[in-house]
């Protein structure tokens, strides 16, 4: 029906296009009262359940790690020990990309925290573990889409 250029990003964007669709429809279509009664009906739910929807914001981001191994005694079960530190910080977590090289690992994680302060704990941790680690965080919800 509409075409846009510009990719919407958000499914609440796509529900607000489609209210003024209909809205537009109603109106052209002389049924006022039904259409100004259904709008502020459908307005008042997305703004309710908006509202009880903030309470609970996870942040997804990926954690990137980086350890040179060269130096390590104990290289054993490495990916365990990492995921059993990343388990006790983090709300749900998902190993992305994993990189064995001669003497370094790269792992990629797509992690999910409720609070911030989870992510300075899981730093910490992993800096006390695994001294010398490399950790890169990236919030993918404000990387630009092409």
């Amino acid at each position: 029906i509409v075409r846009f250029r510009t990719p919407i990003k958000e499914p609440e964007e796509l529900a607000y296009l489609f209210i003024c669709i209909a809205a537009g429809l109603g109106f052209g279509a002389n049924q006022t009262l039904i259409t100004v009664t259904s709008v502020i009906l459908i307005l008042l739910f997305m703004m309710m359940f908006k509202i009880f929807r903030k309470s609970s914001i996870e942040k997804n981001m990926f954690i990137s790690l980086e350890l040179n191994i060269g130096t390590m005694k104990n290289k054993q079960n490495l990916l365990n020990k990492i995921n059993k530190i990343i388990l006790n910080e983090v709300d749900n977590f998902d190993l992305r990309r994993f990189d064995a090289k001669e003497d370094n690992i790269e792992a990629t994680y797509m992690i999910s925290v409720k609070k911030i302060d989870s992510i300075e704990n899981l730093m910490a941790n992993l800096r006390k573990s695994f001294p010398g680690i490399s950790v890169t965080y990236i919030d993918q919800n404000q990387i630009p889409s092409i």
